[in-house]
């Protein structure tokens, strides 16, 4: 690995981010994703216990996440064209202002007593959409506000602050709708989305200012514009490439194994194993935990060797981990098990981004990251449906076969010569 300047006190993280943030645009981009991902914490808490609440059905949840899904992975290359065409900053104030509102509608309706199962699934079905537009913006504005050397840096930074909210937010979460209601985690959430909207708009001089990103370093490439005609251009030169194919090819398959099952059985696992919205909040508490220690693993170095292996190895112990999350006993071991595996996780996303935002071009980088997320969401409909057909049966049986299918397609990964030769 190589070795970064450190501070006084060997810290080099530290030291990396120091020049960072005399930038105003870094300063109001860590603010925004602070505040974004303190309400999406909010929000996680308060969606699941509301359709819980109203359905009393695992099977429910998972068809109105299947309903939020569907438009994140029917339109993700939509949001990639959209970040090239326009300033990412931009794309992201206005899908962070219609999220701010929507919020607040459900806020009202709940607090009201109006809230009904059917109001839900238009409401999650925009979430969907806007989710598609905001996501590969978050990626393409990284490179926007600083140069090549400090990718990793600014990507663990961002990732990990969002992580410590990630931390301190659900059980708070959880604690406040089990006092003050379900309407108040909708509106803390609507608050922090329209603070994060702020930021954006604050944002949007400096990055559009800002000098372009110079060329990439990598033979992939692409046209500048950004019709559906080019976005497809982009995707097969990304099926050229061995390694990346191998990549996406594997994200894919573990999207499938581990977004339901993690989406609808963590939720179950709270309702009918633990005590309840305060068990849920604890568990995204500590999944939140490992995502940062994961993040500032990721972040403190600049340069990460043998990737391929990593990857392969990382998500073989996510595959063990999913089996022994199934026979955890008590809310504390899910908690243990849920934050090495968000740990892991992290630790490959942020190396694996980083790698990707450096080795592309500038022009088309919104449609190469709108590739690799429509890779890791697209078969997620199927999966958020599936795990609330099978978690209503059994939640045990749902993380082991989860687990035991990320195993299985890692190891079938593994025979690909240029994934396993990826540095």
């Amino acid at each position: 690995m190589n070795s970064q300047s450190k501070d006084p006190d060997g810290s080099p993280r530290r030291a990396a981010i120091r020049p960072l943030l005399s930038q105003p645009a870094f300063r109001l981009l860590w603010t925004a994703a602070a505040a974004s991902s303190f309400g999406d914490q909010f929000f996680a808490v308060a969606l699941p216990w509301v359709v819980l609440q109203v359905s009393g059905s695992d099977a429910t949840l998972g068809r109105l996440l299947t309903v939020a899904a569907l438009p994140r992975a029917s339109l993700m290359l939509v949001g990639g064209a959209l970040s090239d065409r326009m300033p990412p900053a931009r794309v992201l104030l206005l899908t962070s202002v219609a999220r701010a509102f929507l919020l607040a509608t459900v806020a009202v309706l709940v607090t009201a007593g109006l809230a009904e199962l059917w109001q839900l699934y238009p409401i999650a079905l925009v979430f969907g959409v806007l989710d598609a537009l905001s996501g590969p913006a978050w990626i393409a504005i990284v490179p926007s506000i600083v140069g090549d050397d400090g990718l990793t840096t600014v990507n663990g930074v961002v990732q990990g602050t969002s992580r410590v909210s990630a931390l301190i937010a659900p059980t708070p979460a959880g604690a406040l709708i089990s006092t003050a209601g379900l309407g108040a985690g909708f509106g803390v959430s609507a608050v922090a989305n329209a603070l994060a909207g702020a930021a954006f708009a604050l944002m949007l001089r400096p990055i559009e200012r800002a000098p372009a990103r110079g060329s990439a370093h990598t033979h992939l490439s692409g046209p500048d514009s950004a019709t559906p005609g080019h976005i497809m251009a982009v995707l097969r030169n990304c099926m050229r490439d061995p390694a990346l194919r191998a990549f996406l090819l594997l994200i894919a398959a573990l999207s499938f194994a581990t977004s339901g099952p993690l989406a609808v059985g963590i939720p179950s696992l709270a309702r009918v194993r633990f005590a309840g919205s305060v068990s849920l909040g604890f568990m995204l508490s500590a999944s939140g935990a490992g995502t940062l220690v994961g993040a500032f693993l990721a972040g403190s170095r600049r340069r990460v060797r043998h990737r391929g292996v990593l990857l392969l190895a990382v998500n073989a112990l996510i595959g063990v981990l999913l089996i022994l999350l199934a026979y955890a006993p008590t809310v504390a071991a899910a908690g243990v098990v849920l934050a090495l595996m968000a740990c892991a996780s992290t630790l490959v996303s942020v190396i694996a981004t980083a790698a990707l935002q450096a080795q592309t071009p500038h022009a088309i980088l919104g449609r190469l990251m709108s590739i690799v997320m429509l890779a890791s969401v697209g078969l997620s409909p199927a999966s958020y449906f599936l795990a609330g057909l099978a978690s209503a049966f059994d939640p045990a049986l749902l993380f082991g076969a989860a687990g035991a299918l990320v195993i299985v397609v890692t190891g079938v990964a593994g025979f690909s010569p240029a994934l396993r030769r990826v540095d």
